[in-house]
């Protein structure tokens, strides 16, 4: 039998995604309820495609975090919202 921790985080305390470069380790946070938010000109891009201090590309998948934005600025004014997330205990 495995045990569960479970976790509830209310949405709106989700507004800071961050990321973190394979190569030279560096770590980006985008503030999510910012309207600038990192975004790049008329793009609606929050998330960098590449690691501001080596340029290295990040991973593809990354531009599934620009949807976060959307989702966040839907839910968190919503009462109740949360998130459920369980991981499973160590040892």
């Amino acid at each position: 039998m495995t045990t569960h921790r479970t976790w509830l985080i209310d949405v709106k305390d989700l507004r800071l995604v961050s990321i973190r470069c394979g190569q030279c380790q560096t770590r980006v946070v985008v503030d999510v309820a910012s309207e600038k938010a990192g975004a790049r000109a008329g793009t609606g891009q929050i998330m960098p495609l590449e690691c501001p201090s080596c340029r290295t590309a990040f991973d593809s998948a990354v531009k599934y975090l620009n949807r976060w934005q959307e989702v966040y600025a839907a839910l968190k004014g919503i009462a109740g919202v949360q998130i459920e997330v369980q991981l499973p205990e160590l040892g």
